[in-house]
């Protein structure tokens, strides 16, 4: 799972939906990279840095999964 990446979403009272939409992947996809599922794409976390803006560190936090 990806805990970073779901409260930066809920923070900003985003639906999954919605980044989805913003990103160009599926609903589906975007679950899967949040539980931590799959990886994503360079493509997709680039695209996700440009659009919201975080910085690389922001970004590293963001794509890394919680340790169990």
């Amino acid at each position: 799972m990806r805990s970073r990446l779901k409260a930066f979403r809920v923070l900003r009272k985003l639906r999954q939906t919605d980044i989805a939409y913003e990103l160009g992947v599926s609903r589906a996809t975007y679950s899967n990279i949040e539980r931590g599922e799959c990886d994503g794409s360079m493509k997709f976390w680039q695209k996700f840095q440009q659009v919201y803006g975080v910085s690389d560190e922001e970004m590293y936090a963001l794509m890394k999964l919680d340790e169990d």
